[in-house]
């Protein structure tokens, strides 16, 4: 039953990004098709930035102790992530590179990771290479690479072949439940803005784009998390999903011995689910609500502008996120609900912590002429996965 309630609300998280852009209106629909047709490109390179913005206020001595000298660090970090795809007209096998550079404080952090994948004729190949950062290449006997490969770990081609058709199908059937949620997916607050044409700096080149603008602020933010959440507890298609997903995962993965019994399982929490969806959703909307009068998102709220070219393709994406812990009224929120209370205030929490989280990332060359180059591999320069695991080289 707790494995149950953890799948629902994976669900909801998974759900409700992808049911952003959807509801009745235009501005949606046509959102949703730039996500769809761009997913559905041959080639394309990008390049993101996020930094961070963080400060604390009201910190207690203790708080003060601990996080005042993070947050000068905090301020300081940066992600930039260049990298570059290509997949087939059928989306069956693709290459992806990127290469990653994190600053945190006055520390630089710079990675690099290569993905082959290739799922034809009901196959899994696939080869993951990751370029670690120089201090830890330093503990793996001064070996870059850490090397995922199919052809070592999958001894058993039957069963890479059911995998493959097993992730292929139900891909399938969460684009289909998705696009049905879509459909009536209705928040009761205008979601996404049409900002109409404006002229953006991107990664190759400065042009007019069509702009369509996803904001929240904190009562529309609780709002939507209320509205998806019970639409999705409350969802036959995504409990009939979730079950079918365990159930071929059972069938695939579990021997012939443990395959009935854990079968068993599944029916018996579905149906002991079911039998307690009144009270769980009773339950769920208590916690929802219980968090009214807590603020989650700051005053610059959540902003997503995503800029789609003339060929209906989403080239760009700039906005930003800000969120609050304010920690004294959350901690309170939670020890009324479980019913517990903290009388020590030597050990109450006083800070109010607000993190804001911006982002810029631009998407070009698509379906384009991309090449993707991965590094030349050795027994000097890398290590298989499964030996770093063996051998625990990694500290």
């Amino acid at each position: 039953m707790k494995s149950l309630k953890k799948l629902v609300t994976l669900a909801i998280s998974m759900t409700m990004v992808s049911s952003i852009f959807t509801g009745c209106s235009y501005e949606g629909k046509s959102l949703s098709d730039a996500f769809t047709k761009t997913q559905k490109a041959t080639s394309s390179e990008f390049k993101t930035q996020i930094g961070l913005r963080f400060n604390a206020e009201n910190l207690s001595a203790e708080e003060q102790q601990e996080i005042g000298k993070a947050i000068p660090m905090i301020n300081a970090s940066k992600l930039t992530m260049n990298g570059k795809m290509n997949q087939s007209n059928n989306g069956k096998s693709g290459k992806m590179q990127a290469d990653m550079a994190v600053q945190v404080g006055n520390m630089p952090i710079n990675m690099g990771l290569w993905i082959d994948t290739n799922t034809a004729n009901d196959k899994v190949d696939f080869k993951e290479i990751l370029k670690m950062p120089d201090a830890q290449s330093s503990k793996m006997n001064g070996k870059q690479y850490i090397v995922l490969d199919s052809s070592n770990i999958n001894e058993n081609g039957a069963v890479g072949a059911d995998l493959a058709k097993t992730s292929q199908d139900m891909q399938k059937k969460l684009s289909e439940l998705t696009i049905k949620s879509m459909a009536s997916f209705d928040p009761k607050f205008k979601l996404i803005t049409d900002e109409g044409t404006q002229y953006w700096n991107l990664a190759d080149g400065a042009r007019n784009v069509h702009v369509y603008e996803i904001k929240l602020n904190d009562k529309n933010f609780k709002d939507l998390i209320k509205y998806t959440s019970n639409s999705i507890v409350n969802s036959k298609e995504t409990k009939d999903f979730l079950k079918d997903y365990l159930t071929t995962v059972t069938k695939v993965s579990a021997d012939k011995g443990q395959a009935a019994t854990t079968q068993a399982e599944i029916d018996k929490s579905f149906s002991d689910f079911e039998k307690g969806l009144p009270q769980f959703t009773t339950n769920m909307n208590k916690v929802l609500n219980a968090f009214d009068g807590v603020t989650l998102v700051g005053d610059k709220g959540i902003v997503i502008d995503y800029a789609v070219d003339s060929n209906g393709y989403i080239v760009g994406e700039k906005g930003n996120i800000d969120l609050v812990f304010d920690s004294p009224k959350f901690m309170s929120v939670v020890q009324d609900l479980s019913n517990t209370k903290n009388n020590n205030a030597a050990n109450k929490l006083t800070g109010i912590y607000k993190l804001g989280i911006d982002f810029n990332t631009s998407i070009f060359n698509i379906n384009k002429n991309v090449e993707i180059k991965f590094p030349e591999i050795n027994s000097q320069n890398s290590i298989r996965y499964e030996d770093l695991i063996s051998q625990n080289k990694i500290k």
